[in-house]
């Protein structure tokens, strides 16, 4: 199960690599979804009442080892796994890009083996769907913060210490090597098998784990849906 944690600050993230796991359906905002997120934070930004913080959909995190993505991380990175809430994560990565904010933090998706800055600085040229829709968007940011009152409206907002943008922060624990043992102990013994053959037909131990956490993500999902 997971649990809810504190608000994740767009301004206060550092030193992040955000992990796009092969299960995530592509990205599909459109120029329509951008420009009205846009309008949204340019309200906010404008906004003279005592509220001081934008709340964005939920976000499920997974803190995972580093080690694995050591290839394309930095070494001080932390590498976090977006198990849901990547549209609007990759879509304000965007929006910073296109207002010029600096960021110490990358999207990396596993399915097209890319980060996100090299794809928007034109280090990679990339023609798939997600790219369509990434460019879409893109050109939709440029035309909004065409008026430089509006862009730098939303460049005061994202720099502000008085105003936040946050998303509703979920977290799921990784399964350990202790807790896929003991799922392989359990079912072997459901379906009346030794352990080691279970094991042999299941595909291993890291196919265990990765059992556990398909269906922690599908509870939790399940759970936020209600």
């Amino acid at each position: 199960m997971a649990n809810k944690t504190n608000k994740l600050i767009v301004g206060n993230i550092n030193n992040t690599l955000y992990v796009i796991p092969y299960y995530q359906r592509g990205y599909r905002w459109t120029g329509k979804n951008v420009k009205h997120l846009l309008n949204d934070l340019l309200l906010f930004a404008n906004a003279e009442n005592d509220d001081n913080e934008y709340c964005l959909q939920p976000i499920v995190l997974q803190k995972i080892s580093n080690e694995v993505y050591s290839h394309v991380a930095h070494e001080d990175d932390s590498v976090i796994r977006v198990v849901d809430g990547q549209q609007r994560l990759t879509t304000l990565a965007i929006i910073l890009n296109k207002l010029s904010i600096p960021t110490t933090w990358d999207i990396y998706y596993d399915s097209e083996k890319k980060k996100l800055s090299e794809i928007l600085d034109g280090f990679i040229k990339n023609n798939s769907i997600n790219d369509y829709f990434r460019t879409e968007v893109s050109e939709a940011v440029d035309e909004f913060i065409s008026n430089n009152e509006v862009k730098q409206a939303l460049v005061n907002l994202f720099k502000s210490k008085e105003k936040r943008i946050a998303f509703l922060e979920y977290d799921i624990d990784t399964p350990t090597n202790e807790d896929a043992e003991k799922e392989a102990e359990e079912l072997a013994k459901k379906y009346q098998m030794d352990k080691e053959d279970f094991l042999n037909q299941f595909g291993g131990l890291e196919m265990v784990k990765y059992d556990l956490e398909v269906r922690k993500v599908i509870e939790l999902l399940k759970e936020l849906n209600k």
